[in-house]
């Protein structure tokens, strides 16, 4: 019930008023969030929001946690619960190599799809690098073990005068 009245200070305008009418009405969480998406997200929105998450695909340089922020929010939004519903669209919307890897491991929940897609991730940056359009990565030795570490080198000419100012500019602020 706290919830509620933190709820209801900070609805204003239109919102303010429609809470006014039903919060006699609603005493949980769950019903102020059924009434609440009824009333503001017409069936079209959630058609559309459907129709985006089951055509997201990750890009290239996307991440899965990037990926599964994503779909979380989207879930939330439309209130899916149905585990085999979300592992099939996490999986359609992952990478080719990744996808693959994680169908065959054929993981019973969502949370251990993320987790296999994680591993695989974590592998291919290990054993691949980090593809990024706007950086190179340069293998360099860590001198202070025996691993070899990668840091990202910028293609630009003034990037080190462009690094350099920047952080010049932050000492001096401190």
């Amino acid at each position: 019930m706290d919830i509620l009245l933190i709820v209801g200070t900070l609805l204003k305008g239109n919102a303010g008023i429609w809470w006014d009418s039903i919060e006699d009405y609603v005493t949980t969480w769950g019903e102020f969030k059924t009434k609440f998406l009824g009333n503001y997200i017409n069936e079209e929105t959630k058609m559309q929001w459907r129709k985006e998450l089951k055509n997201k695909k990750q890009y290239e340089n996307e991440s899965i946690d990037e990926l599964v922020t994503y779909q979380l929010d989207m879930f939330q939004r439309l209130g899916w619960d149905d585990e085999s519903d979300k592992i099939e669209v996490f999986i359609s919307a992952l990478r080719r190599e990744y996808a693959y890897e994680v169908e065959r491991a054929r993981p019973l929940t969502w949370e251990a799809a993320v987790k296999d897609a994680k591993q695989l991730e974590s592998l291919s940056l290990k054993y691949n690098g980090i593809k990024n359009k706007k950086e190179n990565i340069a293998p360099t030795k860590d001198f202070g073990s025996e691993s070899m570490s990668s840091i990202p080198v910028n293609q630009s000419s003034n990037a080190s005068q462009d690094v350099v100012s920047s952080l010049s500019s932050e000492v001096k602020k401190i």
